[in-house]
């Protein structure tokens, strides 16, 4: 315990793990094609719900089932999908972030054409706001996938400008 590197009395252990991996290739998802969904269609269909059969007088949980069986049946019917590649592309990144990444990137830009005090605290401020969006969406990704609440943020038309 004198001379150890660590001043412990937990001696490290070190070793070595051979392993084979194979290439992970880049995942695939699918996603809505918001600029070619039939809205008007979605609209008329889901106007002909009966939705006091399908969420009256149950349980909330029940309901809440219910109710995005059929209305992820009907978005799947009058949205197509398309399939993108998930190359460092978070669920959670949508238009709300990426307006604030770029408010981020035109502050700093601006700071560059002209180093100012002024541009320097804009730019910060930028900064500051795209990392809190950033962690706030991916908080609700993370622990409210079922929140009603956020059901119109996961169906926001402007998801799919998303690059």
């Amino acid at each position: 315990m004198g001379s150890s590197i660590c001043k412990s009395d937990h001696y490290p252990i070190n070793f070595t793990v051979k392993l084979a991996t194979k290439n992970n290739w880049t995942a695939k998802r699918k996603i809505w094609n918001f600029k070619k969904a039939n809205w008007d269609q979605l609209n008329k269909d889901l106007s002909k719900v009966p939705w006091n059969t399908v969420v009256g007088r149950k349980e909330p949980d029940i309901a809440w089932k219910n109710f995005k069986i059929v209305l992820f049946a009907l978005v799947g019917k009058h949205i197509p999908s398309i399939t993108i590649k998930n190359d460092f592309s978070a669920p959670w990144f949508d238009s709300d972030c990426f307006v604030s990444y770029r408010n981020k990137e035109r502050a700093h830009n601006r700071l560059k054409e002209n180093p100012t005090l002024e541009n320097d605290l804009k730019r910060n401020v930028a900064r500051r706001e795209f990392k809190n969006k950033c962690n706030e969406k991916m908080r609700d990704n993370l622990y409210n996938s079922d929140d009603p609440s956020i059901i119109t943020k996961k169906f926001s038309p402007y998801s799919a400008l998303i690059p």
